[in-house]
């Protein structure tokens, strides 16, 4: 069996909208601020991706903290309230032009902050409030402002900066059918407005012959907003569909996915901190190559919890209710799923959090006795993205049509 791992932004599709939506939010803070668009290009933002930081929930505040201290350098005395609109009130009343920004510069900084298990934003306000004169920020953490700024990015109707993008990437009227508040901005969805794919129609009917053939099993593990797992009965609210939308632009709708709202189903279901199941923890390449070899999603996740419980990657919290008898003893039955030392695992990854994923999946397999091989393949053209993708081990292409080539030839 062949399992093809495919994350979705940078491989799949081109994330127009989730570029176009990272502007649109930024700028609007620079109007309020009283400032020019300054938002990153998309070098300061491959760099960013390069240094772990792929999420946009993180990158805006990151970005506009990169201003804010830029204006606290000519301005040490003034005091940001935590009150967003206060804030926009002083800054905007500020006699400061800014013409240039070093955002790699910074954000080399903030880097040296991130640990697994710990989102950027969390890393970023916990280091701060320990330690405030060797922070990428200094004039900023001091300031009621800054735990306004990076606290609660992952909860979308508390945090001013994720509401924002996630207004302009789902559009108003999506937007207020799934969070049940009004929109701050009336917008269409930048998604369906701009996301492209990467991947040719060739390719993608090769892909789904093989799949109907039992030749490979492609997964999706992808960091974007979804739905719950399919084969979970539980209703959960406030799901966003983004990594469904982003599977049928690239024309794959009904593949297995395993995305940011299945891992937020199990990290909701066992008190895990979400932070630990996203890559690059391995627990989110583990649960997707166990979706390829059980075929449901749920399933995948709730063993891979067991799994990384008992390597201790996860922390006990509470007691699993696996919900199925015998997951475990069943994944090795021969009559349920092939043979281990036929079991081939190909991931395509635009960023080095997924490799490291895969590598984490891959150990935490081979320790249980499981024969597995596993190929790493990243796709990349800005140089700092091939670097980081290199160092990790994986071979690298500058189109996703590319990889798959290689790989197609391979399995064929």
């Amino acid at each position: 069996m062949n399992i093809l791992l495919l994350d979705i932004d940078g491989v799949l599709v081109q994330p127009g909208g989730y570029r176009e939506a990272v502007r649109a939010s930024f700028n609007h803070f620079m109007g309020q601020f009283g400032l020019p668009n300054l938002a990153p290009v998309e070098e300061d933002i491959a760099y960013s991706e390069s240094l772990g930081i792929t999420n946009e929930w993180d990158i805006i505040p990151i970005c506009l903290a990169i201003i804010i201290e830029s204006l606290l350098e000519k301005y040490p005395k003034i005091r940001l309230p935590g009150e967003w609109n206060k804030t926009s009130n002083i800054l905007r009343n500020l006699d400061s032009i800014i013409d240039q920004v070093d955002y790699q510069g910074r954000l080399q900084k903030v880097g040296k902050l991130l640990k697994t298990g710990i989102s950027p934003s969390n890393a970023i306000l916990d280091n701060g409030l320990a330690d405030t004169e060797n922070h990428p920020f200094p004039l900023l953490t001091p300031q009621p402002f800054f735990k306004s700024l990076f606290l609660d990015t992952k909860e979308v109707t508390k945090s001013i900066t994720t509401s924002l993008f996630q207004n302009y990437v789902l559009g108003k009227q999506v937007y207020e059918d799934i969070y049940k508040v009004n929109a701050p901005v009336d917008t269409q969805s930048y998604l369906t407005l701009f996301d492209r794919p990467l991947i040719s129609e060739n390719n993608t009917i090769r892909i789904q012959k093989l799949t109907n053939l039992g030749k490979l099993v492609p997964v999706i593990v992808s960091t974007r907003p979804s739905l719950p797992p399919r084969d979970n009965l539980l209703l959960q609210n406030g799901f966003s569909p983004e990594a469904e939308m982003g599977m049928r632009v690239a024309g794959f709708p009904d593949i297995p996915c395993i995305a940011y709202g299945r891992l937020l189903s199990i990290a909701r279901l066992f008190d895990f901190p979400i932070d630990l199941l996203i890559k690059p923890s391995p627990f989110h390449a583990l649960s997707a190559i166990l979706t390829g070899l059980l075929r449901k999603e749920y399933e995948a996740l709730v063993l891979s919890a067991q799994i990384c419980l008992d390597a201790g990657v996860l922390p006990h919290k509470k007691s699993i209710d696996m919900r199925t008898p015998s997951l475990k003893e069943s994944l090795l039955d021969p009559l349920v799923t092939p043979s281990m030392d036929e079991l081939i695992v190909h991931i395509i990854e635009d960023s080095p959090i997924g490799i490291q994923s895969c590598l984490g999946a891959y150990k935490l397999l081979s320790d249980l006795g499981f024969r597995i091989e596993i190929h790493l393949w990243g796709v990349a053209k800005a140089l700092t993205k091939i670097n980081a993708l290199l160092e990790c081990g994986a071979t690298v292409y500058g189109q996703t049509d590319d990889v798959l080539q290689a790989i197609l030839i391979q399995i064929n």
